[in-house]
């Protein structure tokens, strides 16, 4: 869901390429070329401490320590759901009772916090979600069979209906029309390699430009399989699957080694085979959880913080780091008396960040909790009243890289957005905080208004400076809570600083070892002082006309929801029916499932 620049994506698949090639070899015996790490072992070391100016004195009660125990704790929440019945699809998965109880965490800490008006709401998730129940993927070679123990299906993948797939394997290299010249696919299983890591996490041929995959399906294949060479062997959770009826598995790079190497054995006379099976489900009836907790100021203004509390495997940065600077900023803010906080800051942390459908038109169904923030705030006429709106998202997480190089002392490089070019006072009130804390940066935000994703933007260094050096650069769009759907950052003041390490992330890798706590102090004390200086600013510093949002509810919505979440628009059996319109070959069925 979010793409390096051309610079790093280059650096990163060298890397990626040596490791490789170190993995085939190391497969093959040559144990003097394996790489001198493996990334599933991958932990933080102890970073140096930045040493703070005199000026960020009103911060040091932010301990990163605490922040990161926080993060822990929200882990264990996955791992239990994990212990419990759950071994493949596992997580804090939106309207899981992991969810909920992640949920229910985040209301007790901001009890304990001081925090009023604190409450969990309940919302009715108008789709059904998918629901696998187990799956299994072997490499049927040399009269051997072995388990593929990585592979994973993309969210929303195919049942294969009770049977078990028994096919010949096909190798497409990196899955271009190149790799395909003198192939036949039709009716078999297809394997290729991506060359960037990110591409992993939406395996879509509408998403990301993930036409690979798609193309595959267009040729006939009858399940595909693809991976990269960050090495390991990784679970990879992506987002939804293709919309038709073929099986995709998500494989860890050895695994997928090991299948094109028997492919390479084999010969085009005795390919090897993949016995591949999924029992997968859909259902409807399911509700999420949104946490809500309020710290009262002195005007009638409001700044909002969100954070999404779901998340795959331990998800610990994506985003565990998140909710945690998240209840940081509230238990700071909390020992702040009432008297000296201008402007009333409430907190949200909320799901549906992750199960993305696509139905009818195609668009984009999911972050029900988010859409219905915005259409309220809309009809309460909230927004001129809204001086700030921060996107707590991915606030650290370690530099690391697969191949050769081992571990690093320093945090992952953040994309940020404060503003835009029309809010100069805002982005400069971030990145001098930013600056102060030590949170690393990309030279260059994410796109303003207007741009889109691929389309090329210029962008002065020095926000305040006219003479400012102005750079020319590929635009990426704004991520994460302020563009889902609503697109906050076009209407309401906005802020946010993310970063995506994508060895880690959307992995079973994904844990607490892998982030910094330092990372996560300067994130939050950062937060922390940008609100002290956006509070010393009349809102009308802040605001500018809303922008028109091209983006429209799609799924079904009536007032009755609208005014209460709780409430349902359809059965969880008319649910069912309205989705297979679009997928005749799914199963759907209703369920009660309990917190």
């Amino acid at each position: 869901m979010r793409k390096f620049s051309k610079a790093w994506v280059a650096a990163g698949a060298v890397i990626a390429a040596a490791a490789f090639v170190y993995q085939a070899q190391a497969q093959s015996g040559d144990s003097a070329l394996s790489p001198p790490y493996n990334p599933e072992s991958w932990s933080t070391p102890d970073y140096p401490v930045r040493v703070l100016p005199p000026e960020a004195a009103p911060y040091k009660d932010i301990d990163g320590h605490r922040l990161h125990g926080y993060v822990q704790d929200l882990a264990k929440i996955s791992e239990r759901f994990r212990d419990n019945g759950n071994p493949q699809f596992w997580g804090r998965i939106i309207s899981s009772p992991a969810e909920h109880e992640t949920a229910d965490y985040i209301a007790t800490k901001f009890k304990e916090f001081g925090l009023s008006d604190v409450h969990v709401q309940t919302v009715a998730i108008p789709v059904p979600q998918w629901a696998p129940k187990s799956w299994t993927v072997s490499l049927e070679a040399g009269g051997q069979s072995v388990k593929m123990t990585s592979a994973q299906p993309p969210y929303g993948t195919s049942s294969t209906h009770g049977k078990t797939l028994d096919l010949p394997v096909v190798y497409v290299g990196a899955g271009t029309e190149a790799d395909y010249l003198g192939k036949d696919v039709k009716g078999k299983a297809v394997i290729f390699f991506r060359s960037e890591e990110w591409s992993t996490h939406a395996v879509s041929g509408l998403q990301y430009g993930a036409g690979d995959v798609k193309q595959a399906i267009d040729r006939g294949a009858a399940l595909v399989m693809t991976s990269d060479t960050r090495g390991g062997n990784f679970h990879i959770q992506s987002y939804q699957s293709s919309d038709r009826d073929v099986p995709i598995f998500q494989m860890g790079t050895e695994d997928a080694v090991a299948i094109r190497d028997a492919v390479a054995k084999g010969g085009l006379e005795n390919p090897p085979h993949i016995k591949a099976n999924i029992d997968a489900t859909w259902e409807s009836g399911r509700t999420e959880k949104i946490t809500w907790g309020t710290l009262p100021g002195m005007t009638d203004e409001v700044i909002y913080m969100t954070a999404h509390h779901d998340g795959w495997f331990d998800a610990a940065n994506d985003d565990g780091t998140g909710v945690a600077t998240e209840m940081g900023l509230a238990e700071h803010f909390a020992k702040i008396p009432k008297e000296q906080r201008k402007r009333t800051i409430v907190f949200i942390s909320e799901a549906g960040h992750h199960n993305y459908i696509t139905m009818g038109d195609k668009n984009q169904q999911g972050a029900f909790g988010t859409w219905w923030l915005y259409l309220n705030m809309e009809r309460k006429n909230l927004f001129p009243k809204t001086a700030l709106f921060i996107n707590n998202e991915h606030t650290a997480i370690a530099a690391t890289h697969a191949g050769t190089t081992g571990r690093t002392d320093t945090g992952e490089p953040m994309w940020w957005y404060a503003g835009g070019p029309s809010r100069s006072n805002l982005t400069k009130i971030a990145l001098d905080s930013w600056h102060m804390f030590g949170v690393p940066l990309f030279i260059e935000p994410t796109c303003p208004a207007g741009s889109e994703r691929g389309k090329f933007y210029n962008f002065k260094i020095n926000a305040a400076d006219p003479k400012s050096e102005t750079v020319n650069y590929r635009c990426r769009g704004v991520s994460g809570e302020l563009a889902e759907l609503g697109e906050w950052w076009k209407i309401v003041p906005s802020i946010a600083v993310q970063g995506s390490n994508f060895t880690t992330m959307h992995t079973s890798q994904d844990t607490p070892a892998t982030i910094p706590w330092t990372g996560l102090q300067g994130a939050t004390q950062a937060y922390a002082r940008i609100i002290d200086e956006v509070n010393k600013l009349p809102i009308t510093d802040l605001q500018r006309p809303a922008e028109a949002t091209d983006k429209k509810a799609v799924f079904p919505m009536c007032e009755a929801w609208l005014n209460d979440t709780s409430k349902r628009c359809m059965t969880p059996v008319d649910e069912c029916k309205n989705f297979q319109k679009y997928y005749p070959w799914e199963s759907c069925a209703p369920t009660a499932m309990k917190d």
